[in-house]
């Protein structure tokens, strides 16, 4: 008895002479009698299938001329193949939420930030101090510079993360159409980032806004001007905040200008923080649902992100959401005080804070992320040139405005390690003086100080080493500070932790764990009783209001308090003299 292969009929109407063969009525058994029969006479069905496809497209396309269909309807075809590729190329590129990796699995983004663009607007000689007004000048053409050398690279890094302050002081109107019709700082940003070769992913910075607590009329608004004009000149792709995928990691691309810290009608408006604001936390909280490895670029160091901004959610800021959900963060990256720093282990994750471009050409680091292996196994191959170590536990970085020139070899078909240019060239950025190198050795030492205004403050041309934490200034600093008490030399220079003045002596380093944990053991140990330092700040608040000094333990401080297993989150409350 013959094999039963199938049960079927053809259509007696549409069935055309190529498959008369096949023509069956319903119900009636085919034999499988030889074997190939059944292939050769499904190869004819798909044959048939293909011809009567054909016959139709050329009905279509013939437009009652049958001579020249099949010539008319391969151009079309190869049109519609060319304009989908060249399309789907196109969106490839130049989409920044779904970079495709240089090299299959691996994936590389270079990390950038505080270009700091002027326009013609911008009136010279009005920074903080004289390295300040050097390299206001110099942002364009260090930028440039940067993007040179980052373009340079082969193979190609997936994506250019920028982490804020694209412009400098660059609104001159309320009207979007005067940015349209004039050149200024944003135009200038137009100009430089749409020229990138590889896709750029923005975070916002404070320069990139313009609020003034408690004045309307003096400010600028966040969501009617400042994200109209991200999108008009950096493209639909600069939104206020974001998420990308690369490979197996998720990056959060955050915006500390949405909360209650920049509205200018909130009686806790105060510019000097990050803030995030309900909406932006409670996806923040979503996002971090799970076990997904997670980056987190925002432009706010996190002691400068205000604590208890939302005092409705179960984590009413970003810190206490990030240490709740510390476990998925591999890193958080940040720049804002235009200089190095690794926080080390203030955190219960990695915490780098960028050097700015604008002071340094060199000042851009590369992040590897890895396709296979350990998802902690992830690097920044090159944060060694910031911090220039002289031996191997010299890592942890002291403020250094520039870094060192770095080669990146390279092929198309793969990355090599980046390593030291030797010899160095040399350094053409604006650094500041003593260099990191004469701190370290000793050549340069601290100018004899009398009082606390000779140590550098916010203005002028005062001693302005580049790298501003360094630990060699710390004793000195100190001890005159107590000894003068609450002066206003002193508290002023105290409470520029929080301002990334490039000049301020210990601006942006009184969080850092080294910094803090010198300045606990000097009062811990030496001369100066806690008492005395707690007196010291309650001066500063009560003469000067410097509100704002929140060392580690201080309460309401964004800082980290020294705790029995190391730095650790102060308790609500808490004070200096209890952070032991």
């Amino acid at each position: 008895m013959a094999e039963v292969c199938a049960k079927g009929g053809a259509d007696d109407d549409n069935a055309d002479e190529s498959s008369a063969l096949l023509k069956q009525r319903p119900g009636l058994v085919v034999p499988c009698e030889v074997e190939h029969t059944a292939e050769h006479n499904d190869e004819r069905l798909h044959t048939t299938a293909l011809r009567r496809f054909w016959r139709g497209l050329v009905n279509a396309f013939s437009f009652g001329n049958a001579q020249y269909a099949r010539r008319r309807f391969i151009l079309i075809l190869l049109g519609i193949l060319t304009f989908g590729s060249g399309a789907y190329l196109a969106i490839s590129i130049m989409t920044p939420s779904t970079p495709v990796p240089s090299i299959p699995g691996d994936i590389r983004l270079v990390l950038l930030a505080d270009a700091h663009l002027i326009g013609p607007q911008y009136k010279n000689g009005t920074e903080s101090n004289d390295v300040d007004n050097e390299s206001i000048l110099k942002a364009e053409s260090r930028l440039r510079e940067a993007q040179r050398k980052i373009e340079a690279l082969q193979p190609a890094p997936a994506a250019v993360v920028f982490l804020g302050d694209v412009i400098h002081n660059g609104y001159a109107s309320r009207e979007l159409k005067w940015y349209e019709d004039n050149r200024n700082a944003y135009t200038v940003g137009q100009e430089i980032f749409g020229s990138f070769k590889i896709p750029v992913r923005y975070i916002w910075g404070n320069h990139d806004y313009h609020t003034v607590c408690g004045n309307v009329s003096k400010s600028f608004d966040r969501f009617q001007l400042s994200h109209r004009l991200f999108q008009r000149f950096l493209g639909d792709d600069a939104k206020e905040y974001g998420i990308l995928r690369a490979g197996r990691y998720k990056l959060l691309f955050l915006n500390g200008m949405l909360g209650p810290s920049w509205d200018p009608t909130h009686p806790r408006c105060d510019t000097r923080f990050a803030s995030l604001g309900e909406q932006q936390l409670r996806w923040l909280a979503e996002q971090l649902r799970g076990t997904e490895p997670t980056f987190v670029f925002l432009h706010h160091p996190l002691p400068v992100t205000m604590r208890s901004e939302a005092p409705t959610l179960h984590h009413p800021d970003l810190l206490s959401l990030l240490v709740a959900n510390s476990q998925q963060i591999m890193a958080v990256f940040s720049g804002h005080y235009h200089r190095g720093l690794f926080w080390q282990d203030a955190y219960p994750f990695r915490h780098y804070t960028l050097p700015s471009c604008r002071y340094d050409s060199d000042n851009w680091f590369v992040l590897h992320l890895p396709s296979t292996g350990d998802v902690r196994s992830w690097e920044l191959l090159d944060w060694e040139k910031n911090t220039k170590p002289h031996n191997e536990h010299d890592l942890d970085g002291d403020g250094s405005r520039c870094s060192e020139t770095w080669d990146y070899p390279g092929a198309t078909w793969g990355w090599q390690l980046p390593r030291r240019l030797e010899p160095q060239p040399p350094e053409d950025g604006s650094c500041g003086s003593p260099t990191k190198e004469e701190v370290d050795s000793g050549a340069v030492p601290l100018p004899n100080l009398q009082k606390a205004d000779d140590v550098p403050g916010p203005t002028g041309h005062q001693f302005n080493p580049e790298p501003a934490c360094s630990r060699k200034y710390l004793p000195a600093f100190l001890d005159l500070c107590l000894k003068e008490g609450a002066s206003a030399a002193c508290c002023g220079i105290l409470g520029q932790h929080l301002q990334p003045s490039s000049a301020a002596y210990a601006a942006s380093c009184m969080c850092w764990p080294p910094f803090w944990q010198e300045a606990h053991r000097l009062f811990r140990t030496g001369n100066q009783s806690v008492t005395a330092v707690q007196e010291l700040l309650a001066g500063c608040e009560a003469d000067f209001g410097t509100t704002s000094l929140q060392w580690p333990g201080r309460p309401g401080g964004s800082c980290m308090a020294l705790g029995p297993k190391g730095l650790e989150l102060p308790p609500q409350g808490a004070s200096l003299t209890n952070g032991k």
